[in-house]
C-alpha cells in the first residue's frame, strides 16, 4: 500500500531558502551584463581554469564528512562531525594549493596570472567552500532556513561588489577570482559567527570522541570522497583540457554559458537538495523514500524544465544583445548544454538518496564512469574533432545524468515508467514555457528582419 508523503512543511522550507537564493541569483545575473563589458572572454577563461581546479576538490574538501552531519540522531555527534569536516577542509586546501604550485612549476603551466598567487587563491577558495558546505549542512539540520537564506543574499552582494570594483579600478587580472572567493568566504564567516554566539555549539570536544566519530563514519572518506572527486572531475577536468588544449577563450565562453544555465539550479535545485537532505533520513526510516524522491522530481520538473528549454531556444539570439557581441559563442553553447542541465536539474537533489540508503559504492562507480566517459569523449575530440569539443562535452553530460537517474530510481525502488507517468503532471507548465520561448524567438526574428534590433 502506498504511504502518502506530505510536503506542506517542505514547501514552506523550500520557499524560505528560495527567497534569499532567488535574490542572490538575481543580483549575480543582473551583474553579468556589466561584468561581460568590464572583463573580456580571456578574463573569464582565467576564472574558468581557477573554478575548474577548485571545483574538482571542492566537494571532497571535508572528506565528505559534511554530508554526514545531517545523519546522526544526536546533536553532539553532528557537532563532532562539523569540527572534523572543517578540520579536514583546512588540511586538504593546503595540500591542494601546494600541489597546484608544484605542478605549475614542474610543467611551466600558464594559469593566466602569477603562479604563486594563483596557488594561494586556490587554497583560500577551497577552504572557504569546504567550510561553507559544512556549516550550511549544520544549519539545514537545525532547520535554520531563514539564516541560510540571508547568508546567501549577503554572499551574492559582496561577490558582485568585489568584481565590479576591481573591473572599474583596472584590477581586472584578479577581479573575477577575488569576487568568486569572496562569495564563499563571506558565507562561511557568517555561519561560523552565528555558531560562536552560542556557547553550546562551541563546547569542548575531546580528541577521543572525534576519533570515534571519524571511525564510525569512515565510509564517507573511504567511498564518498572518491565519488565526489570523480563527480567533479567529470565536469571540471574536461574544462581544463579545453582551456589548455583548445586555446582561445573557449573555456571563458563555456563559463558564461554555464553560469547563466546554473541560475535556476542554484535557485531551486540547491534549495530542494538541502530540504531533501534534511528530511530524507526520516523518510527512509518510514519506508517512503522512493515516493518522497518521486514527488520531489515532479515538483522540479513543474518549475524548472520549461524555463531551461526556453533558455536553450532564446540564448543564441539574445546573448549578443544582453552580454555584448563578443559573447555570441556562449549563447550558441547554451543550446547544446540545455538537455544536460535539464537532466542534472532533475537528478542532483534526489541523488543524495544513495547516501541515505548507504549505497556509497554505487555512487562511486557511477561517478568513476562519468569521469572516464566524459574525459575520454573530450580527449578524443581535442585531437580528432577540435571544432566540436565543447559540444561533445555537453552531450556527454546529458548521457551521464540519464544513466545516473536510472540508477537512483533503481536504488530507491522506482521503475522508470513510474517516473514518466508522474511527470505527466508537469507537462502543462513545460509546454507553456516552451511555447512562450518560441513566441519570443519568432518576435525577435521579426524585429531583426525589420531592422528594429
Amino acid at each position: 500500500m502506498k504511504v502518502p508523503v506530505k510536503l506542506d512543511h517542505l514547501s514552506k522550507a523550500t520557499g524560505i531558502l528560495m527567497g534569499g537564493t532567488a535574490l542572490g541569483q538575481a543580483i549575480l545575473l543582473l551583474a553579468l551584463p556589466l561584468l561581460t563589458r568590464l572583463y573580456t572572454p580571456e578574463h573569464f577563461n582565467v576564472l574558468a581554469v581557477y573554478v575548474a581546479i577548485v571545483g574538482v576538490f571542492a566537494g571532497a574538501a571535508c572528506l565528505r564528512l559534511d554530508v554526514a552531519i545531517s545523519i546522526p540522531e544526536t546533536a553532539d555527534e553532528a557537532r563532532q562531525l562539523l569540527v572534523l569536516a572543517v578540520t579536514c577542509a583546512s588540511i586538504v586546501s593546503v595540500a591542494v594549493a601546494t600541489g597546484v604550485w608544484a605542478v605549475g612549476e614542474l610543467f611551466s603551466i600558464d594559469y593566466g596570472v602569477d603562479r604563486e598567487f594563483f596557488s594561494l587563491l586556490v587554497g583560500a577558495g577551497l577552504f572557504s567552500i569546504g567550510a561553507l558546505n559544512a556549516f550550511q549542512v549544520w544549519y539545514v539540520r537545525e532547520k535554520k532556513f531563514m539564516s541560510i537564506s540571508l547568508v546567501k543574499l549577503s554572499q551574492a552582494i559582496l561577490s558582485v561588489m568585489v568584481q565590479v570594483a576591481f573591473g572599474l579600478l583596472e584590477g581586472k587580472t584578479y577581479g573575477l577570482l577575488l569576487g568568486y572567493i569572496a562569495n564563499s568566504a563571506v558565507g562561511a564567516s557568517a555561519f561560523a559567527m552565528g555558531l560562536l554566539w552560542k556557547a553550546s555549539q562551541t563546547a569542548h570536544i575531546a580528541l577521543s570522541e572525534l576519533k570515534k566519530v571519524f571511525k564510525d563514519y569512515s565510509r564517507f572518506p573511504k567511498y564518498s570522497t572518491l565519488e565526489s572527486l570523480a563527480n567533479e572531475g567529470a565536469s571540471q577536468v574536461p574544462i581544463l583540457l579545453i582551456a589548455f588544449f583548445v586555446g582561445g577563450a573557449e573555456a571563458g565562453f563555456l563559463m558564461l554559458a554555464a553560469r547563466v544555465l546554473q541560475a535556476p539550479i542554484a535557485l531551486l535545485g540547491n534549495a530542494v537538495s538541502q530540504v531533501f537532505l534534511s528530511e530524507a533520513p526520516e523518510k527512509e526510516r518510514q519506508g517512503v523514500l522512493g515516493e518522497f524522491a518521486l514527488e520531489m522530481m515532479v515538483r522540479l520538473a513543474k518549475v524548472g524544465v520549461g524555463p531551461l528549454i526556453a533558455a536553450g531556444l532564446l540564448a543564441p539570439v539574445l546573448f549578443p544583445v544582453v552580454f555584448g557581441s563578443q559573447w555570441q559563442r556562449s549563447g550558441e553553447l547554451i543550446s547544446w548544454m540545455t538537455p544536460w542541465f535539464i537532466a542534472q536539474f532533475m537528478v542532483s537533489p534526489v541523488s543524495l538518496s544513495l547516501h541515505v540508503k548507504g549505497r556509497q559504492k554505487v555512487a562511486l562507480v557511477l561517478q568513476v564512469f562519468a569521469l572516464v566517459f566524459r574525459v575520454a569523449v573530450v580527449g578524443v575530440c581535442v585531437f580528432a574533432f577540435s571544432g566540436f569539443v565543447v559540444e561533445a562535452y555537453a552531450i556527454s553530460g546529458f548521457i551521464v545524468y540519464v544513466v545516473y537517474l536510472l540508477c537512483v530510481l533503481k536504488v530507491v525502488g522506482l521503475h522508470p515508467l513510474s517516473l514518466l507517468i508522474a511527470l505527466k503532471r508537469a507537462l502543462l507548465p513545460v509546454v507553456a514555457f516552451t511555447g512562450m520561448g518560441l513566441c519570443v524567438l519568432l518576435a525577435f526574428g521579426f524585429l531583426q528582419a525589420k531592422g528594429i534590433v
